[in-house]
C-alpha cells in the first residue's frame, strides 16, 4: 500500500502550501517496456499537477520496491515530457543488432534516460537518482 500522496507532497513544499490540481499515480521502478508509445501514455496518465505558491508545476512520483524498504522519489519541474533518440543495441531475444529509439523523460533541463537491458528498456532507480530534478523522500 502506498503512503498518502499529501505526505509526499508535504515533504517537497518549502513553507508554501501545495495544491494538487491533477492527481496521477505512483510509478513502480524498475519499470520495463518494449513499447515506447505505451511508456509515453503511462507517463502522461501518471503525471501530477500541483500549484506551489504562484508556480504551476508537474511532477512524477516513483517508488523503488526492489530493496527491503520502499524508497520514494519525487521528480518536479515546470514541464515533463518524453522524448526519444536513436541508438544501436544488441537484442538478446532475436540475436540481432537493432537501431531503436531510446525513450527519456525530460524534466526541465534534466533527462532520465531508460537503459537497454537484454531485449527491453528499463527505467532504473539509478537513472531516476541521477536527475537533479528528482529527490528521495523519506517518510
Amino acid at each position: 500500500m502506498h503512503p498518502d500522496i499529501d505526505k509526499l507532497l508535504e515533504a517537497i513544499s518549502i513553507d508554501k502550501p501545495v495544491v494538487l490540481t491533477r492527481k496521477g499515480n505512483i510509478i513502480k521502478i524498475p519499470y520495463e517496456t518494449r513499447n515506447i508509445d505505451i511508456f509515453k501514455q503511462i507517463i502522461a496518465d501518471n503525471l501530477f499537477r500541483v500549484r506551489i505558491g504562484n508556480n504551476n508545476l508537474e511532477l512524477l512520483l516513483f517508488v523503488d520496491e526492489s530493496s527491503i524498504s520502499k524508497r520514494y522519489y519525487v521528480c518536479i519541474g515546470s514541464k515533463v515530457n518524453v522524448s526519444t533518440k536513436w541508438a544501436t543495441v544488441n537484442d538478446v531475444l532475436s540475436g540481432l543488432r537493432l537501431r531503436v529509439k531510446v525513450p527519456a523523460i525530460i524534466i526541465d533541463d534534466c533527462m532520465i534516460e531508460l537503459e537497454w537491458s537484454k531485449s527491453r528498456f528499463v527505467l532504473t532507480p539509478a537513472s531516476v537518482r541521477s536527475c537533479r530534478r528528482c529527490q528521495r523522500v523519506v517518510l
